[in-house]
């Protein structure tokens, strides 16, 4: 099933991570729903194996907005890790999709994204840009 409309406008398209050796690092982005329903999504890295990542999910009211903070944090161990890390691009995956009214982030589970049964699943990719102290 195709939508005409888009379910979620994400700011900023390109994230801004800072990076210190032995702390958690992390962003803002901020989601606003554009549709006339409930919209549930989910934020992870697209690249699993190359940071570790928590993955974030969510319930949108209809019309509303969101801004989340140190909605990635990401764990470099060492100095030779970060060295690693700068040498790979940060991609994160923003999935979101249609539920029905009152479901609640206790209701969402992994198969709410799946596209089987031809359910329209919205992707959206993030770039990670970043900065190091």
């Amino acid at each position: 099933m195709m939508m005409s409309t888009e379910l979620l406008e994400i700011l900023p398209r390109e994230l801004k991570i800072t990076f210190e050796v032995k702390r958690e690092s992390s962003c803002s982005i901020q989601l606003g729903n554009k549709s006339d329903q409930y919209v549930a999504f989910k934020v992870r890295t697209a690249h699993p194996r190359k940071s570790i990542a928590c993955g974030l999910t969510r319930v949108l009211l209809n019309q509303s907005q969101l801004v989340i903070s140190q909605v990635f944090p990401i764990f470099l161990c060492s100095a030779y890790i970060q060295k690693k890390m700068s040498q790979t691009s940060h991609k994160f995956l923003v999935q979101s999709t249609v539920v029905p009214p009152g479901t609640t982030e206790e209701d969402i589970t992994s198969n709410i994204f799946s596209k089987e049964g031809g359910k329209y699943i919205e992707e959206k990719k993030l770039k990670g840009n970043r900065t190091y102290d």
